[in-house]
């Protein structure tokens, strides 16, 4: 049982490196997507291999699922770019909208092969440099270090839950979780700003299959995030796996053209992404208030008021990676689109 125990964690080591190999080499862009959701699916393998129930939720949910339709969504965009929808978006009247960078891509002149030459060649040389750094630092690592597991582990009764990393999260380092869901709410903020005019563009599925998929799926998944949200305290879950898991469902309901863009629903958008950061942020201050220091809980409170910030922290983190999805201004709906036709690259060279 060991050698095949040996021989798995072997087998997925070595795909682990060759479909990362392939991601990085592969000249077409979604096939290099593709092979990314794939790395992403292996590496949450191996966090499950290495006893890490918690990391590999929040990569399997995030690191694959997430991150691999965002590149997607990109990867959609520059097509459209390419199609002529921007160059349309520049020669409107409404031009000094569109942002300068952007209209910089569009009248730019390809750079030549020579410069292409040594732009490969000096990223290949960074890449070496920061591979050669990262080997030199794990062969200096100790072979034993104890780390700070037994502090942590010591102040588990005191933390309210007793799941190790939930305690360390929302007790023990809350200053990390909190700058984690500023640091969100930064993004989502500066992607509104830089996309105020190029809103999403996406199928409406006349697929009733689908569509009958996505209606019973996405309440399923509205469920799990909430099981995870509450299961977070005594096992693997928490808000970061309860929010991927949300947000994952908000693309579903982007892609099946079923969302509104009225103004309550725009509001609820504006107030759903700063929710969690507030909450942290007021039982915080209150704690303060009440004699305790910056995010530190009474322990007779901790359990309860962790409930509260994960639950908060759930709702943002899922609106807020949905919202990175969409990549437009709430209640921007953008200018419509030229052509629905196919792109093909004789199409594309008459576009321009």
């Amino acid at each position: 049982m060991d050698f095949l125990i040996t021989l798995f964690d072997l087998l997925l080591v070595g795909t682990m490196l060759w479909v990362a190999w392939q991601a990085l080499t592969s000249k077409a862009l979604f096939k290099s997507i593709v092979l990314f959701i794939a790395f992403g699916l292996l590496v949450s393998l191996a966090w499950v291999r290495l006893n890490a129930p918690d990391i590999a939720l929040a990569e399997a949910a995030i690191g694959s699922g997430l991150t691999g339709a965002l590149l997607l969504s990109a990867l959609g965009r520059m097509r459209g770019m390419e199609r002529g929808w921007v160059k349309q978006e520049t020669s409107s009247l409404n031009k000094e909208r569109i942002p300068i960078w952007l209209q910089k891509t569009v009248v730019s002149t390809p750079p030549s092969n020579f410069l292409r030459g040594l732009e490969r060649l000096a990223l290949r040389v960074l890449t070496l440099v920061f591979a050669i750094i990262l080997i030199v630092a794990v062969l200096s690592l100790p072979i034993t270090s104890p780390g700070l597991t037994d502090a942590a582990m010591e102040a588990l009764p005191q933390s309210g839950v007793e799941n190790p990393v939930t305690a360390v999260l929302l007790n023990i380092r809350g200053y990390d979780t909190l700058l984690e869901i500023a640091v969100l709410l930064l993004a989502a903020v500066g992607v509104w700003a830089f996309s105020r005019r190029i809103a999403g563009h996406y199928f409406n599925p006349h697929s009733e299959v689908l569509l009958s998929f996505i209606r019973f799926i996405l309440p399923l998944m509205i469920v799990v995030s909430g099981y995870l949200v509450w299961i977070g305290a005594d096992s693997p879950g928490g808000a970061f796996q309860a929010g991927a898991v949300l947000g994952s469902a908000g693309v579903l309901w982007l892609l099946s053209e079923m969302r509104r863009s009225d103004q309550n629903w725009v509001l609820l958008q504006r107030i759903g992404v700063s929710l969690g950061l507030v909450i942290f942020l007021m039982i915080a201050l209150i704690m303060m208030v009440i004699g305790q220091n910056f995010l530190e809980y009474p322990p007779e409170l901790a359990k309860q008021l962790i409930l509260i910030i994960e639950v908060g922290a759930t709702l943002s983190i899922g609106i807020i990676l949905a919202s990175l999805f969409l990549g437009a201004h709430p209640g921007s709906e953008g200018d419509p689109l030229p052509s629905e036709e196919p792109y093909t690259e004789t199409g594309n060279e008459e576009s321009n």
